[in-house]
């Protein structure tokens, strides 16, 4: 027998171990183990036995979660937005991070959480490396004078200087890509645009990107010139 809609909002709104704030605060799968310090400041100290994996040295955890909490997470994401329940976390975030198998955005989005201390994958270290390039490029362009601007589209062979994306069908950089900004708010330059490539750009890209890391540092207080653009976008094979 079906139960009630009204007892069902009963239940979403009564405390509980099975809250929404409850699962993604343990899904790291680890416990605190409470100490003291000789100055009697309040310390907590991971307990990494819980950790799921570890990868790097030293260890780091990596946060995982089985099939089980997956599940339980997505029906309790489409409770609070069926039931318009306003709590702390974001359920179309939540159901969007674990479908997509973006398990790393739960740390960029709640910092506030002291999960693990772990390495974002490579492939997201890449992809934030590739639009930070990019950005940086388009708007040094964008600041360039008419002059430099004609030199650059000689020089680098191009009409303009401009984000191409990533190829969906063989680079998840794309998916990636769109989670960072579409999810967690970066690159808001690039929001709205089409990022498929529809053919593969990464190789390109990383050869761009080995000329532009050691430019890079010198990026805080100013921007690419024209000469450094041409040498980036040049390292691109056309």
């Amino acid at each position: 027998m079906a139960r009630p809609a009204a007892s069902i909002r009963s239940m979403a709104a009564r405390p509980s171990s099975l809250s929404l704030s409850h699962l993604v605060t343990r899904s790291n799968g680890r416990s605190f183990r409470h100490t003291h310090t000789h100055t009697h400041t309040h310390t907590h100290t991971p307990v990494s036995d819980g950790c799921k994996e570890q990868t790097g040295d030293p260890p780091r955890c990596v946060m995982k979660l089985s099939d089980g909490e997956k599940l339980i997470l997505m029906v309790l994401a489409d409770m609070y937005k069926h039931l318009e329940i306003k709590g702390e976390f974001d359920p179309d975030f939540i159901s969007t991070t674990i479908s997509g198998g973006h398990l790393w955005g739960l740390r960029w989005k709640y910092t506030h959480i002291p999960f693990e201390k772990s390495e974002n994958p490579p492939e997201v270290s890449e992809t934030v490396d590739i639009l930070d390039m990019w950005s940086s490029l388009e708007e040094s362009y964008g600041k360039l004078s008419p002059a430099d601007n004609q030199k650059v589209e000689k020089e680098a062979n191009r009409t303009s200087v401009r984000l191409f994306g990533f190829d969906a069908n063989k680079e998840n950089h794309y998916f990636i890509a769109r989670y960072l900004i579409e999810q967690l708010d970066r690159y808001p330059s690039f929001r709205g645009r089409d990022l498929n490539s529809s053919s593969p750009r990464i190789d390109g890209y990383r050869r761009m990107y080995r000329v532009f890391e050691p430019i890079r540092p010198a990026l805080v207080d100013r921007s690419l010139n024209a000469d450094e653009i041409v040498k980036v976008l040049n390292a691109e094979p056309q």
